[in-house]
């Protein structure tokens, strides 16, 4: 569950908001507890915008949603890179009322858990551009150990592992992003948090 690693510190979580949607919208991080999470949830989707109704940008399948990645990542494109994550919007109207840190006894406010979500997905995008600055990366597999898990309209696929060729040398399967979101037939990182 997204949430449940969130809470956790780990692999979808926490900090700042620099890697997805538009940093020009302003994002609530401060938790007013006299708010009801309905509350909350209403101000962070009116900041954010309307309902984009889909995964914009979306891939495919894990694999074409993997080889994108990994073109980005070669190119150092981190446009694409971001865009291939969820954005506020999505996160606002697709995915949060769905999550189990959205629901009792978390109740977590959305503004809080995208800010954390951000925060992790940043660092990860850092790391993963940083350790294969300069070389060609190829995509050989990639799989998901675990069945994905229902949350919603949404199904969560974690753990993801990719086997990649770096400048033609092989690597061993590794996690080089979070989980990913299928939604309608669509892929798309929840973040790009990571342990490299």
């Amino acid at each position: 569950m997204i949430a449940a690693t969130a809470a956790c510190g780990g692999g979808d979580s926490l900090g700042s908001d620099t890697t997805s949607g538009d940093s020009a919208a302003p994002v609530l991080n401060r938790v007013d507890s006299a708010l009801t999470l309905a509350e909350h949830l209403r101000r962070f989707r009116e900041a954010v915008g309307p309902n984009p109704d889909t995964l914009r940008n979306a891939a495919s399948s894990v694999h074409s949603l993997a080889v994108r990645w990994a073109d980005a990542i070669t190119a150092q494109d981190t446009g694409a890179l971001v865009a291939m994550s969820l954005d506020r919007a999505e996160f606002a109207w697709l995915v949060f009322p769905d999550m189990p840190m959205a629901k009792p006894p978390y109740e977590m406010p959305p503004g809080l858990l995208w800010s954390q979500l951000t925060g992790n997905s940043d660092e990860g995008l850092r790391k993963a551009l940083e350790r294969f600055e300069g070389r060609r990366v190829t995509v050989t597999s990639a799989a998901c150990p675990t069945p994905p898990e229902p949350e919603g309209p949404n199904l969560l696929r974690q753990g993801c592992v990719l086997t990649l060729r770096v400048d033609g040398a092989p690597l061993p399967a590794e996690r080089y992003f979070g989980s990913i979101v299928e939604r309608d037939g669509r892929f798309k990182l929840v973040s790009h948090a990571n342990k490299l």
